[in-house]
């Protein structure tokens, strides 16, 4: 029951949840915290599956996932875009829970941006996550400045956001 009810929440994500304010269902059902002007939880990655992602002075865009969801696989894609426009300023990071050697030899998705595994999901539940996929966008500074589902996040959204908290 408990992995229906998650599938349900994320495809209600990718189906049609916009905006910020829609997400205040999930966090007042606690499917996640919000940390929209706050500290960003500490990045934990037990291993690379790429080259470490430099992220000294860049915003970063923390896109959490697994090979087993659909939602994910089909928003790949759409971040792979984003990385490649806006890979100057912005470090776009793939944090998911499968083991590193089932992420590097899945055919299912392809990520062309920085990708790592935390199989504790220790991320994740600083977040107070129960549901994939989410994505992040933190400033240079570690503060949260978009949360949301990953199909929500578009380039104007990112162009906005650079815009007003570069440093």
């Amino acid at each position: 029951m408990k992995k229906f009810v998650l599938f349900v929440f994320a495809v209600m994500l990718v189906a049609g949840v916009k905006g910020q304010e829609k997400l205040e269902w999930y966090f007042e059902k606690g499917m996640v915290k919000s940390f929209l002007g706050k500290k960003a939880p500490k990045l934990v990655v037990e291993e690379w599956v790429s080259a470490k992602a430099d992220t000294a002075g860049k915003f970063i865009v923390l896109e959490l996932w697994k090979i087993n969801c659909n939602p994910c696989v089909k928003n790949m894609p759409h971040m792979n875009e984003l990385s490649k426009k806006f890979k100057q300023e912005v470090a776009f990071i793939a944090l998911g829970s499968d083991p590193a050697e089932k992420v590097r030899t899945t055919d299912r998705v392809k990520i062309e941006f920085f990708n790592a595994v935390d199989t504790k999901k220790t991320t994740m539940q600083a977040l107070g996550l129960k549901f994939v996929p989410y994505t992040l966008v933190i400033d240079p500074k570690g503060i949260v400045r978009w949360e949301g589902s990953p199909a929500n996040l578009t380039e104007e959204v990112l162009k906005e956001i650079i815009k007003k908290y570069k440093k």
